[in-house]
């Protein structure tokens, strides 16, 4: 089992670079600019929020349309485990318990004699006025398994003024 443990942890080092738990300042958002989609995506770095067991990764992610100028605000949420069952994550709330729109998820599974490994990615939509006034303090939510158990995530606040910032000024070294 340690081998396998070894091989994902591998795995996770090369699929998501920069990990970090409270990514420094100077980490840069990226800024996404293909002609052929109908918005501009900007994604703060990954950033690890667990370790082993459960692993838990997140990346906020903001889609600014190329005709209205609205933007739709995003968090990509990376839950990596292991057991005899998938959790099967469904949805999420902020903290004031209001349901927050849950995309499809993608999941995978490894097993090996009876014990597996699961990664679940989640994409949830934040409302971005919620997002923006939690710039100082963090976002908090919670998403949640089939099964009742629940995953909580702060996304600290300086992550969040950076996201803005670059979108307010794509120019800058944010």
């Amino acid at each position: 089992m340690r081998g396998r443990a070894w091989l994902f942890c591998a795995f996770v080092a090369i699929a998501l670079p920069g990990c970090q738990i409270n990514p420094p300042p100077s980490k840069e958002i990226t800024l996404l600019d293909d002609a052929f989609r109908p918005y501009r995506e900007y994604a703060t770095p990954t950033i690890r929020v667990s370790d082993h067991p459960n692993r838990f990764f997140f990346k906020l992610i903001a889609r600014v349309d190329r005709t209205t100028g609205e933007t739709s605000t995003l968090v990509s949420l990376v839950i990596a485990y292991e057991g005899s069952r998938m959790r099967k994550y469904k949805g999420a709330r902020n903290d004031r318990a209001e349901p927050l729109r849950f995309y499809k998820p993608n999941r995978h599974r490894s097993c090996q004699k009876g014990w597996c490994s699961f990664d679940e990615t989640l994409l949830i939509e934040l409302p971005e006025t919620d997002l923006r006034e939690a710039s100082e303090s963090g976002y908090r939510l919670k998403v949640f398994a089939r099964d009742g158990s629940g995953v909580f995530i702060a996304i600290p606040g300086g992550v969040i003024q950076r996201l803005f910032a670059k979108i307010e000024n794509p120019a800058s070294k944010v």
